[in-house]
């Protein structure tokens, strides 16, 4: 119980790791778009809930194990800027082509995320 009532703690601080993902990503992925989607942003967490982060790239990689080291390169940079718990946060990677099919109902995001900027 104790554990689950942690991880809650930690996922409704996303707001506080926001920018370091963006830099993150963008480090990895320069000129990508960061947002954060899903049940974060319409204060819908849960303690076995995770963060959504969809990221647009004007290309992505088309095979998943492309995309899956790109997410893992992503995740050493989340760790290296001082997020330790990187698993809350599920990376989508799409490309602009991908992001046009994903239905508008599911972009209920916060404005890209700009490096420096806060998230409200």
């Amino acid at each position: 119980m104790r554990y689950m009532v942690e991880r809650l703690r930690m996922l409704m601080a996303w707001r506080r790791h926001a920018d370091l993902i963006a830099t993150a990503v963008r480090r990895v992925l320069p000129g990508a778009e960061v947002y954060v989607v899903g049940g974060a942003t319409e204060e819908r967490l849960t303690a076995v809930s995770d963060i959504d982060i969809l990221v647009v790239t004007e290309t992505a990689p088309r095979t998943a194990m492309k995309r899956a080291e790109i997410i893992a390169r992503n995740r050493e940079e989340m760790k290296r800027l001082g997020i330790q718990n990187s698993y809350l946060y599920e990376i989508h990677l799409v490309g602009q082509a991908e992001a046009q099919e994903i239905p508008r109902k599911v972009w209920k995001y916060e404005n890209n995320i700009e490096a420096g900027s806060s998230i409200h």
